[in-house]
């Protein structure tokens, strides 16, 4: 997907270039970039493309109230059940169609699991995505001498992008992680083979 998805990310840029400044960067790139870049992948037709461009801004809405948060939840959940009944209806060469026919081959197939699948390649995929670009955005911003490196030598991107996505941490979600050795933090030891939670921004660090 890598020409499309280079494709997608120019035309951005270059209505984003068009625009009176100031421009918002996460609604005029950042979010546009993960949607189309969602949509390209799941095969979501037009239609659907539209109503989820629009859900999408709505959630990443500071002024969204909770009860409006929850109607897009469950406009978001109709459409990912209404793109698997599709995909089984009319299968194509997206990552949907590939998911139903490959659990239709194994007798498998679950309308409702493919459905809470999709729902959250649409919203964790999307979320991340979109924050990625920003904080990265925002990384170069304020640390201008490896900005000025990367224009200098692009070859530098691919390695500043993996560099971003391990530093940035985008959710403050616990991941589970058992101690090799013992560990001394503190007064407190931690002995090999005891597990311990750790929060998502201090796992990356």
């Amino acid at each position: 997907m890598r020409p499309r998805v280079q494709d997608i990310v120019d035309d951005q840029i270059e209505a984003l270039l068009e625009m009176e400044r100031p421009v918002d960067l996460v609604q005029e790139l950042a979010l546009p970039v993960a949607t189309l870049v969602m949509r390209e992948l799941l095969g979501v037709p037009y239609a659907g493309r539209i109503r989820l461009h629009g859900w999408f801004r709505q959630l990443a809405s500071r002024t969204a109230t909770a009860e409006r948060r929850t109607i897009l939840m469950g406009e978001l959940e109709r459409l990912a059940g209404d793109l698997i009944e599709a995909k089984h209806r009319h299968p194509a060469g997206d990552l949907l169609s590939r998911w139903v026919i490959r659990h239709q081959e194994a007798g498998l197939y679950d309308r409702e699991g493919l459905s809470r699948l999709a729902l959250a390649f649409l919203t964790a995929g999307h979320e991340t995505t979109a924050g990625m670009i920003t904080l990265g955005m925002r990384g170069l911003l304020e640390n201008p001498i490896h900005l000025a490196a990367l224009r200098d030598d692009p070859s530098l991107v691919a390695g500043a992008a993996e560099a971003m996505v391990r530093l940035c941490a985008l959710a403050d979600t616990a991941t589970l992680r058992r101690a090799t050795d013992d560990i001394e933090i503190g007064d407190v030891v931690i002995r090999r083979g005891e597990s311990i939670l750790m929060p998502a921004a201090a796992d990356t660090e």
